[in-house]
């Protein structure tokens, strides 16, 4: 028997029983209500809209997996949603790098790298966390 697909399993999760308002499948969740949530975390970091030609900012690279992006990205009331799904389908970390995909992802930038060659800033796990020490204060408590 074969297996449902990650992303068909997640929506379900997400939308159990979807009303007509809701997204139609889980690349339309992850275009109408991830990805905005990615555009205000970038211009709520930077405190402005940033050019574009910063590939920081068109590439964050925020890896799924890792739990202080989770923290960080879970203020975000969808991704705390999608964040919850996760652990409740019991996800791989393997499974959900597959899954993620989209804009902001650490896929997307990966991709953008191969097509373009390294050239965007890398974070080591210390700058990851130092930049995210303002968000483990508030989850802490």
């Amino acid at each position: 028997m074969q297996k449902k697909p990650t992303s068909f399993i997640l929506y379900k999760l997400l939308f159990p029983t979807p009303g007509t308002k809701d997204p139609r499948d889980f690349d339309d969740f992850i275009t109408r209500l991830i990805v905005p949530e990615i555009r205000a975390e970038i211009i709520s970091w930077y405190g402005f809209v940033p050019n574009e030609v910063e590939l920081e900012t068109l590439y964050p690279g925020w890896d799924y997996t890792n739990r202080n992006v989770r923290m960080r990205l879970g203020r975000y009331p969808c991704h705390k949603r999608l964040f919850r799904a996760f652990e409740k389908a019991d996800l791989s970390n393997y499974e959900i790098d597959a899954v993620a995909t989209w804009f902001g992802s650490k896929h997307e930038k990966m991709m953008h790298e191969r097509e373009w060659g390294s050239s965007s800033r890398e974070l080591s796990e210390g700058d990851l966390e130092s930049e995210l020490e303002d968000y483990s204060d508030e989850y802490s408590a």
